[in-house]
């Protein structure tokens, strides 16, 4: 995704339409009510946005306080909204989010912003990469192998001691 392309525009998994335009009172409410500083950005740090992306839980949240006056006139609860960030949904949101996050700052300011989640862009693919490759080595069957086995063994051995029951 680029985001100086894309648009704050998403649609969830439950076919929502939802904007996800970031503005000083969100950054302030994601800063204080969930300890994530998207301010930090500025200084190159990705890890802000990383801790957002290992947290699907903290990442929804946050989605939500982006969303919460369209929620609210929709009478739609924080519970409800995450219902809807599944899947592509999820995907989704976090492409509109992340263009809202650049585009909260100014011209100058955005590149460096758009630099970060670039960089984390390419991050998270290479894991997957990583990740998928290391998941088609044999030694990876072989190692589930190896433990299903020991598992199996660890439980005949538990039905066949004295008072387990199993004898």
């Amino acid at each position: 995704m680029n985001p100086a392309e894309q648009t704050t525009q998403f649609t969830d998994s439950k076919n929502r339409k939802w904007d996800a335009t970031v503005d000083v009172p969100t950054v302030k409410q994601i800063r204080n009510l969930l300890k994530v500083d998207l301010l930090e950005l500025l200084n190159g740090r990705h890890d802000v946005l990383q801790k957002l992306i290992d947290d699907p839980i903290l990442l929804v949240d946050a989605l939500y306080l982006v969303c919460r006056e369209q929620c609210q006139s929709r009478n739609i609860t924080d519970e409800e909204f995450g219902r809807g960030l599944v899947g592509d949904g999820i995907d989704n949101a976090v492409d509109a989010f992340l263009v809202g996050v650049a585009h909260f700052f100014p011209k100058g300011r955005r590149q460096v912003v758009l630099g970060v989640i670039q960089k984390l862009n390419q991050s998270l693919d290479r894991v997957t990469a990583k990740s998928l490759q290391a998941l088609a080595d044999p030694r990876v069957d072989q190692a589930i192998d190896r433990e299903a086995d020991q598992a199996i063994e660890k439980w005949l051995k538990d039905i066949d001691r004295p008072g387990s029951g199993g004898s």
